[in-house]
């Protein structure tokens, strides 16, 4: 095994790792910083188990790159719907969600500060694009997976 594939499992492991993390901390096992009050517990669980969930996907997937096969292959595309319509449903939350939000942009033309509503317009726009890329995802994938006359 050379250095690069290492360096790819070590990295996915870790990132696995940090996933569980999240995981372990929106089911309660792990102590957590105070709750925001005007956002449900169970909601704030969910991002927390949503977030962990795709970070590992992502470890686990770049783990899998070193594998040849077509079940590594069928394994990473699968793990790349779970990372796609994860990052999707979490801008999804942060656009329509409850509770105040607060946005920042580092970029001059915004200024310093964006109101509650741009951001979360921004981030609705992100969450459409999330489920545009997972349209063609499935679309792709169905295409490969069908019969060889379509």
């Amino acid at each position: 095994m050379n250095g690069s594939k290492v360096t790819t499992i070590v990295v996915g492991a870790l990132t696995v790792a940090m996933g569980a993390l999240g995981i372990a901390g929106g089911l309660g096992l792990l102590p957590a910083g105070p709750a925001d009050p005007t956002i449900p517990l169970i909601q704030q669980r969910a991002v927390a188990i949503c977030i962990g969930v795709v970070f590992a996907a992502g470890g686990l997937a770049a783990m899998l790159t070193t594998l040849p096969g077509r079940a590594a292959l069928i394994v990473k595309n699968l793990l790349a719907l779970v990372i796609v319509v994860g990052l999707t449903a979490l801008l999804g939350w942060v656009a329509l969600g409850p509770g105040s939000r607060d946005f920042a942009s580092p970029a001059a033309i915004l200024g310093p500060r964006v109101n509650a509503v741009s951001g979360r317009i921004m981030f609705g726009l992100g969450a459409l694009l999330g489920l545009l890329m997972l349209i063609f995802m499935v679309r792709s994938m169905l295409r490969r997976t069908g019969s060889p006359e379509t």
